[in-house]
């Protein structure tokens, strides 16, 4: 039975009596069944107009019952990826058994107000993390009570990880008016009220030496999935802890500086499977000036995954890249004692080759360096004597020390009876392949590659090097024992003594 002059029952009262009839019991009791749409505590007036055997008998009677709503609805909730940690809203509802909402809700003496709880729906795994769920009517927080018309907008809610959940509104009071009834609703159980990725990336870069890097070395990067309050999130992550893996692949690309060249193919991807809790590092980023002869620059480098989540207004390292070369000069001395040679690290000013100070790291294995084409006294072919690489204190044939370095050979070794004077050939195979790619005439010696080929450079325009235009030849010089005169025993003055 609704109260109201339209007896419709989706309608609120409006104070007008409707007649009833009821069936008392034996012990003088009926039970009406009244349906209210709205919430609040009612008084209900009752009277008894007699007629037939009862007429004259006038019988009045008050009572008041309590309606609560029937549940809470959860709408609005964000139709696309939010940035963990942001905030969203949520609009929160009070109805009744049928679903409409009831405007009284909010209207009380002391307003009823929702509390909202967060349950995570993915990922899930030994490695998942909870994360925080904040905002009005969160936690300890004061109780959502804003509602107007039984129904409320809730717009600071954020959640600090990476996933998807779900939403649950319950009565803050527990108990409605104090009548031991209460509602709750909520979005479901399938992540429906939210799915979030990361906010932002900080991307950080490793030199590929020391505080520079070459064109063409790789470098390090390490890529962070953050939230909006700049904390990780640890849920960006590929490996078998979650499930599923939330962790999306990685495009790196060059920001300032970017026209003066490009990612090697295939170097710029970072694997989604990489990440581990929110971080990514990968050794494998190699960026290359596209002509040898380019001043240093700095190129900064961007992260963005198949959800633009993007580094773009966070941190975003920068490659600090020189044009570089390795360059060795011939060098002469008696057969008798090891024989240096002077090796530096060079880079490209945009006018000349010069030191690279800051080289530091560059080293050559004893594998990389090929002695051939050796040559007696007079400048024929022979096999009459050897020489090898004298292993410098890091075990290596050649160790950058502020950019300087030097190459040793040992005295030679005679075969014959013959005096082991002579010149050889010296090259060092910076490339990957077993044949060094120098300007010295073919065949060579096979060697173990120092794969270091961003510091070849053009060498030269004769033998090997005839019509090269490219700047990737391996450095070589002619090491040459007891031919020349060394300075020491050049005759400056001399004088008859009496």
């Amino acid at each position: 039975m609704a109260l109201n002059t339209s007896g419709a029952a989706s309608a609120a009262c409006d104070g007008t009596g409707q007649l009833l009839s009821l069936s008392f019991n034996g012990s003088g009791v009926a039970t009406p069944s009244l349906i209210y749409s709205d919430v609040g505590k009612l008084t209900l007036n009752l009277s008894l107009a007699g007629s037939d055997q009862a007429s004259g008998l006038n019988m009045t009677g008050t009572g008041s019952v309590v309606v609560a709503p029937a549940a809470f609805t959860l709408t609005g909730s964000p139709t696309t990826v939010v940035g963990a940690g942001s905030p969203f809203a949520v609009t929160v509802s009070a109805v009744n058994a049928e679903g409409n909402v009831t405007p009284n809700f909010g209207r009380e003496t002391s307003p009823e107000g929702v509390r909202l709880s967060w349950t995570r729906a993915s990922p899930t795994g030994a490695g998942a993390s909870a994360g925080t769920f904040t905002g009005t009517g969160v936690g300890a927080t004061a109780a959502l009570t804003s509602f107007v018309n039984g129904v409320a907008t809730v717009s600071d809610l954020a959640w600090t990880e990476v996933g998807s959940g779900d939403i649950t509104s319950t009565l803050a009071s527990g108990s409605y008016l104090a009548s031991g009834l209460s509602a709750s609703g909520t979005t479901g159980s399938t992540g429906a009220a939210l799915r979030s990725v990361p906010h932002h990336f900080d991307v950080g870069v490793t030199q590929g030496c020391g505080s520079i890097t070459y064109s063409e070395q790789p470098f390090r990067v390490t890529i962070t999935a953050r939230n909006a309050g700049n904390g990780i999130t640890l849920n960006y992550n590929g490996t078998a802890a979650t499930t599923p893996a939330l962790s999306k692949q990685v495009t790196l690309s060059a920001t300032t500086n970017a026209s003066l060249g490009s990612f090697a193919p295939g170097s710029a991807t970072v694997p989604a499977g990489n990440f581990l809790a929110g971080v990514a590092t990968v050794t494998s980023p190699v960026f290359a000036f596209t002509s040898k002869l380019t001043a240093p620059a700095a190129v900064g480098i961007r992260a963005v995954d198949a959800d633009g989540v993007s580094s773009l207004g966070a941190v975003e390292g920068t490659v600090q890249l020189r044009s570089g070369r390795l360059r060795i000069t011939n060098a002469f001395g008696t057969e008798k004692r090891a024989l240096t040679a002077p090796v530096q690290a060079q880079y490209w000013t945009s006018k000349a080759w010069v030191l690279n100070s800051l080289d530091n790291c560059t080293r050559v294995p004893l594998a990389a360096v090929s002695l051939g084409g050796y040559l007696d006294a007079k400048g024929a072919s022979t096999s009459d004597w050897h020489t090898a690489v004298v292993p410098d204190a890091n075990g290596k044939a050649i160790s950058m020390v502020n950019g300087n370095g030097t190459l040793t050979l040992e005295a030679p070794t005679a075969h014959t009876a013959r005096v082991p004077a002579g010149s050889v050939d010296v090259s060092i195979n910076l490339g990957s392949a077993a044949s060094d790619a120098s300007c010295l005439p073919a065949p060579r010696p096979d060697t173990t590659g120092a794969a270091q080929g961003w510091l070849r450079a053009k060498f030269g325009s004769s033998n090997g090097c005839a019509g090269v235009a490219e700047f990737n030849r391996d450095p070589s010089m002619r090491a040459t024992f007891g031919v020349y005169a060394p300075e020491l025993k050049r005759l400056i003055y001399s004088a008859e003594v009496q």
